[in-house]
């Protein structure tokens, strides 16, 4: 058994309050963090679709994703898929300020994130134990921003988390991640990162291929390339 925590938030230093300014909805479909340049950022990938309303769908998500790329904890902005009426965005942004920071901090699992209207609103999961913490995670989060609603239930059925990597495949993919492995030009070389694994080149590449093979069905399976 869990707990599920619902809460939405209007996070005043953070770029999702643009949401406000142009009719556009958002849903993350990936996030994690990772080291850069010495300290930690929050790297996010999400779908953002233009209202059907808007009768200048392509100009409005082209000026918002613009306002995006000058917000002050953006630290970087590119797109992997453009059309007129939705795209799919990946940003970098500060990770001490972020929200995903305080539920981290406090041992939560997010299950679910969308923005609109300039409000967050989150779907995230806590251990049993942790019922003793919601009072000073709310005390938390309304420092960064003003809660429009926080509750939680007990939740006895599984949650799909995401796919389900062995140890090994984990530790590859995020080793490949940090390293720069899937940057153009690339930062290390699977020769590099085997040797710091301490395994063969070809055991690393099966590892690799394996984590992303996993995650690529479980990204069709459920969905998540359907805003």
């Amino acid at each position: 058994m869990i707990y599920e925590l619902r809460f939405s938030i209007k996070h005043d230093e953070d770029w999702t309050v643009l949401t406000e300014g142009f009719d556009i909805k958002m849903r993350t479909i990936s996030y994690f963090t990772r080291h850069a340049g010495g300290k930690i950022v929050n790297v996010e990938i999400f779908n953002i679709e233009c209202s059907h309303q808007l009768n200048h769908c392509e100009d409005n998500l082209r000026n918002f994703i613009n306002e995006i790329k000058r917000y002050r904890n953006v630290l970087k902005v590119s797109i992997l898929n453009y059309s007129r009426r939705f795209s799919t965005v990946l940003t970098i942004e500060d990770y001490d300020s972020s929200i995903r920071k305080i539920i981290n901090d406090n041992m939560g699992f997010f299950v679910s994130t969308t923005s609109r209207d300039g409000i967050e609103e989150y779907i995230v999961v806590f251990p049993l134990g942790a019922k003793h913490m919601f009072s000073e995670l709310k005390r938390q989060l309304s420092n960064v921003g003003t809660i429009k609603y926080f509750y939680f239930t007990e939740r006895k059925e599984p949650i799909l988390a995401g796919p389900q990597l062995t140890n090994r495949e984990l530790d590859a993919i995020k080793l490949a991640w940090q390293k720069g492995f899937f940057e153009y030009p690339k930062g290390t070389t699977l020769d590099e990162m085997a040797k710091i694994l301490h395994i063969r080149k070809q055991t690393l590449n099966f590892y690799l291929r394996s984590a992303i093979r996993k995650s690529i069905e479980f990204l069709l399976k459920n969905n998540f390339y359907d805003y």
